[in-house]
């Protein structure tokens, strides 16, 4: 319903801007509504894709320890923002490095060196969660 919404007062802007401002008035509405549009959408679509993939990794992922390496907490008027760095060794022996946005509740439970339990893909080991369940 959201998108309908969205896309009525597109089309509005559009013929707006085409009435009374010409071909220039088009392409700057429509700028403008990509603009809004993806900064509407980006944070839904990332939520959507990291739900995605914890429900795969869940199911067909491998289960290991991580370590916590660094964590930055960035405390502003409307809650905190959080990031959490750690590393992982996959079952062929690689080291590899991850940074999870937004992991406030891990961030604020464990400390630098701390073990987690991580789920990653090991076709794909770049692609790797905190299971924090």
């Amino acid at each position: 319903m959201g998108i309908l919404v969205i896309l009525f007062f597109l089309g509005c802007a559009i013929a707006s801007a085409f009435s009374s401002w010409g071909v220039a008035g088009v392409v700057l509405s429509v700028v403008a509504a990509a603009a809004f549009l993806w900064a509407t959408l980006a944070g839904t679509m990332q939520f959507r894709h990291r739900a995605r993939l914890r429900a795969r990794l869940r199911e067909s992922g491998v289960r290991t320890t991580g370590v916590i390496t660094e964590r930055w907490i960035i405390e502003g008027s409307y809650g905190a923002f959080s990031v959490l760095r750690y590393s992982i060794r996959t079952q062929k022996g690689e080291t590899h490095t991850f940074a999870a946005y937004d992991q406030t509740s891990i961030v604020w439970k464990w400390g630098d060196g701390d073990i987690i339990n991580v789920l990653y893909d090991p076709d794909h080991p770049q692609l790797a969660i905190v299971d924090d369940n």
